[in-house]
């Protein structure tokens, strides 16, 4: 459940090392990305943890409930957001 998870960040990782061919570069940008704008980042991890607790959860409901009672909850949970929106 939460390999999936870890599997996206690491490959997100491995895609910005492949971007930028030297390792000092890489550890420059990671460092200037995260510690000198630490509101930045918090302004995308905020999102990405809830959406991370939102995809786990829907696993845990999945492996709890039988399928056809779970189809009904989740586009309702489409629409209930899309009104939060508006």
């Amino acid at each position: 459940m939460w390999f999936c998870t870890y599997f996206r960040a690491m490959q997100c990782f491995v895609n910005v090392a492949l971007y930028v061919s030297k390792w000092y570069c890489y550890r420059s940008m990671f460092f200037q990305g995260i510690l000198q704008q630490p509101g930045d980042f918090l302004k995308i991890s905020v999102p990405a943890i809830i959406y991370m607790v939102q995809t786990n959860l829907i696993y845990v409901a999945l492996s709890n409930l039988d399928a056809a009672f779970f189809q009904v909850p989740i586009p309702l949970l489409c629409l209930v957001f899309t009104f939060y929106l508006h």
